[in-house]
């Protein structure tokens, strides 16, 4: 019931990452306190709120269907907590062997969640993670920026 109470609103948590001030760059205007959790806010034109899979995690979606920022909130009354993150358009992960699905294969570069590079393992079975970083470092050096790249084209 938490999940689908705070998805029908533009109710934002107090606890806000990396900040507040990055939020408002953003276009969030904030009011005032609802409690000591949520407080008010309006989105940024364009932009809305569903849930996803799991019922303490919400997103918000900027007006071209991007997912910029993941929403946790915990509705429990012994354990009530909220927060938001904003997400980075540029990150890396990892792709699993295609047989076992069991072990990686090696490093990926992510554009918004979609995979647009691979990075095969060596030999010793390492580095394909360490590549996608250091390539992605070189590619967009401010990519754990979560208000950089956003207005780019992408990455190849």
């Amino acid at each position: 019931r938490g999940q689908a109470t705070l998805v029908a609103t533009t109710d934002m948590p107090h606890s806000l990452r990396p900040t507040r001030e990055a939020f408002e760059v953003l276009g969030f205007v904030f009011g005032e306190a609802l409690d000591d959790v949520f407080m008010t806010a309006t989105f940024p034109e364009g932009w809305t709120r569903e849930a996803t899979d799991h019922s303490m995690w919400s997103r918000i979606s900027d007006a071209q269907g991007r997912v910029r920022v993941d929403v946790f909130y915990k509705a429990a009354f012994y354990d009530r907590n909220a927060d938001a993150t904003l997400r980075c358009r540029f990150t890396t992960g990892f792709y699993y062997d295609e047989q076992s699905q069991q072990s990686p294969a090696g490093g990926v570069i992510l554009d918004d969640e979609k995979e647009v590079l691979r990075f095969p393992n060596h030999e010793d079975g390492f580095g394909g993670s360490k590549a996608a970083d250091a390539a992605l470092a070189e590619l967009r050096p401010k990519y754990r920026d979560p208000l950089a790249y956003w207005d780019e084209g992408p990455l190849t």
